[in-house]
């Protein structure tokens, strides 16, 4: 390896620039020509872009190398040594499957884990075929430095062929495209120093994705230190490595059990709640929310967060939208389910029939979600029983804005839509095609092709179009835009605000008071750190005549249980036999997860109790959040606050959640 700063003549003259910049053009292309392409994997495998986009770079070091046979690098799938290779490339799967990945596909999640390590190293190996294969190679004979930065920068560059935003794809922490860009020429240097060691592409694949291991700091110490140890000991046999990589991960494996230090965000301390204003609430009691004063009444949005699966949030939801109601007329509840629910929702407040109702609850008990709870199916009976007792201009009906749930049951919504209109031959056509993609399994991306297509049909001839659906076009019109949306915004939380925004517009809500509740994070109105917007924070953040009036109250837990499905936790926090598990390990002042002055809190409230604190305009809701996480909680489950911004700024009022049971499993 080419150690001086400099190029000399020759290495320039010698070095394949023509070969490069072929290869470099045509990798950009073909990713640019494929970015938009429907994915074949989608559904199959987690990293479906390994068929799309990601093809790029090898297809073109593969016809880059045919054209200038000049150029062969001296490489193979499997390297100096294939015995070590497979040992290196078994250690992500066997961690991935053992330690699973929680998903949404409803799929188990040890088997989710190891699809997620498959496919990562193909990806991986599809562009390291490309980067550290050829172009790495074609650039040998320059200095490291040259090399490395050249590398580093076109791989780099080639990202913007799909990508319009670069920042966060090497790790949820690097908000900017230059950190991006110099982790990326140093990963260059690291590869390329792997590859000359190992000759290994399938190596460098396996090296590449490990970056999807940033958000669990556990399992990447573990990883490195086992690729670590396989690297310095390429050259003994085979047999030895293996002795001494098992008696390695022994020992690390044996480290959480010396227990678990935390790690703190940096922030002031509070410095006193003794002054704060808080109010016992007791549900059923006509005198709660005394603390509420005249500027929070005059908010127009008011948000209520949880942490999903505590019981007790399920009584102060259902609390809340009463005294709304009563006090300033709430009709409208902003809820974190999609318009689809909403419909079906609100078509049980008119019926009643359970088994309407068990439409919205369907798809939450098939992916063991959190909300497949009898308490709150018991809450929608009591919004159907108060309803029956208020004049019809004040009856609570829901509105959704959520992303898209169940791909089945906006199909059969669809189907409602569609019934008994008269349809031109095409449109028929287009909308049976999405129907069939929409009842089956059907790759997302096919779903918004046939959504978008639909879409401009009934545009192109708006006139019959209105006279066909009538006041019912808005809804298909919404259905169809999130259908479409499900590939042209990948953010929940861009589809939340998108969606809030069409509903002002189309339901005439631009004045109406609003109520919402939601997840803990959705009601945050301010960003925290890395970047992360929620949809309470972009609506502080438009030019929507409500930014400025926006209430947010967010719970906090000490000593309570969550009902959180067992397959997704570690076998010595499981309930033996039971589809949800009773879970303690999540409150504000457990092992997992600690907040700053939780212990004041709970100084100024009693055992068993739901206590109201008020945070605007008080000392302790001008002092920043401080949270300390265990190191075993998976990175992207962690959530810190800017560490100089006061705790107001993200919620104007906590309630204190003390020994709640568990939500109750609709099944067992």
């Amino acid at each position: 390896m080419k150690t001086a700063l400099l190029p000399t003549p020759a290495q320039l003259r010698q070095t394949p620039w023509l070969a490069i910049i072929f290869f470099y053009t045509l990798a950009c292309g073909i990713s640019y020509a494929l970015c938009n392409v429907a994915n074949p994997t989608e559904g199959i495998l987690p990293m479906h872009t390994i068929f799309t986009y990601g093809l790029g770079p090898v297809l073109a070091a593969l016809i880059t190398c045919f054209l200038f046979p000049s150029i062969s690098p001296k490489l193979s799938l499997l390297g100096t040594n294939r015995g070590r290779t497979v040992l290196f490339v078994l250690a992500p799967l066997v961690l991935g499957t053992v330690t699973g990945v929680v998903n949404k596909a409803d799929q188990n999640p040890h088997l989710y884990g190891g699809l997620v390590v498959v496919s990562s190293v193909l990806y991986g190996l599809a562009e390291e075929t490309g980067w550290r294969g050829f172009l790495d190679q074609a650039l040998q004979l320059l200095p490291t430095f040259w090399r490395v930065l050249i590398v580093g920068t076109l791989w780099f560059g080639w990202h913007f062929t799909f990508l319009p935003d670069v920042s966060g794809i090497a790790g949820p922490n690097t908000p900017s495209a230059g950190v991006v860009w110099l982790i990326m020429v140093v990963a260059s240097w690291g590869l390329g120093s792997a590859m000359n060691t190992t000759r290994s592409v399938l190596m460098m694949g396996t090296l590449h994705e490990s970056m999807n291991l940033v958000g669990h700091p556990v399992a990447l110490a573990l990883m490195l230190l086992a690729w670590t140890f396989l690297l310095r000991q390429w050259n003994h046999p085979v047999g030895v490595q293996v002795g001494r990589l098992a008696l390695t991960v022994a020992l690390l494996i044996s480290v959480p059990s010396l227990g678990s230090q935390s790690v703190m965000a940096q922030s002031k301390p509070v410095s006193t709640t003794q002054a704060l204003p808080h109010e016992e609430i007791i549900p059923g009691r006509a005198t709660n929310f005394t603390l509420f004063d005249k500027s929070f009444y005059d908010n127009q949005l008011f948000l209520l967060g949880e942490s999903h699966g505590i019981q007790k949030p399920q009584e102060i939801d259902f609390e809340l939208l009463k005294h709304l109601n009563e006090r300033v007329g709430v009709r409208h509840y902003v809820a974190e389910v999609d318009q689809t629910k909403a419909h079906y929702l609100n078509q049980y407040l008119q019926t009643g029939n359970d088994s309407t109702l068990m439409k919205v609850f369907r798809s939450w008990v098939a992916s063991k979600a959190q909300w497949a709870n009898r308490d709150f199916w018991n809450k929608i009976g009591r919004i159907r029983a108060l309803n029956q007792t208020l004049p019809k201009n004040r009856q609570i009906r829901f509105i959704g804005i959520d992303q898209i749930q169940e791909r089945k049951l906006v199909g059969e919504h669809l189907s409602e839509l569609l019934a008994g209109r008269k349809l031109a031959p095409t449109t028929r056509v287009l909308a049976d095609t999405l129907l069939a993609r929409l009842l089956n399994r059907r790759p997302d991306s096919l779903r918004a092709q046939a959504a978008q297509a639909l879409l401009t049909d009934l545009s192109a001839s708006e006139k019959a179009t209105r006279k066909t659906f009538g006041p019912a076009l808005p809804d298909l019109q919404h259905l169809l835009n999130n259908v479409v949306y499900l590939k042209t915004i990948k953010s929940r939380e861009r589809t939340i605000f998108t969606n809030f925004q069409t509903v002002l517009q189309t339901m005439n809500l631009q004045n109406e008071k609003l109520y919402g509740f939601w997840g803990y994070f959705h009601v945050l109105q301010a960003p925290v750190e890395g970047g992360g917007k929620s949809f309470a924070t972009m609506v502080r953040e438009s030019d929507l005549p409500m930014r400025n009036k926006v209430v947010s109250i967010a719970f906090s837990y000490a000593d309570c249980y969550m009902m959180l499905p067992s397959m997704y936790l570690p076998p010595m926090w499981q309930d033996a036999g039971k589809t949800y598990s009773r879970v303690n390990k999540f409150n504000n002042n457990s092992e997992m997860m600690y907040t700053e002055n939780i212990d004041k809190l709970m100084a100024l409230s009693k055992p068993n109790t739901l206590t109201l604190f008020k945070l605007s305009g008080t000392e302790a809701g001008q002092q920043p959040t401080r949270v300390r996480y265990s190191p075993f909680m998976p990175k992207e489950q962690q959530l810190q606050f800017e560490p100089n911004r006061p705790t107001a700024d993200y919620f104007q009022y906590l309630i204190l959640v003390r020994n709640s049971d568990m939500t109750e499993p609709l099944v067992p």
